[in-house]
């Protein structure tokens, strides 16, 4: 983020209730519901594809949990 964009807390709320955002992340948790049967029914087949799997779970779920506070603290930015 640079200094000249500023999101506020309250900013980040109105974000995460906008209704295309709802979507997109109900898209992402049916993405990840997906990969986890994909993984489910063909774990062992292919190392290289579950890792694959995986990390694609895991980078999903670091996305969604993602918190306005943790970004705030990472960009050293006074949380409003």
């Amino acid at each position: 983020m640079t200094k000249a964009s500023t999101v506020t807390k309250d900013d980040w709320k109105t974000w995460k209730q906008d209704p295309v955002t709802r979507l997109f992340y109900d898209a992402v948790a049916e993405r990840i519901e997906d990969a986890k049967e994909t993984l489910a029914n063909t774990a062992g087949n292919d190392p290289l594809q579950d890792s694959f799997y995986r990390g694609f779970i895991y980078a999903y779920r670091e996305m969604v949990e993602f918190r306005f506070e943790e970004a705030a603290e990472e960009e050293g930015v006074l949380v409003q």
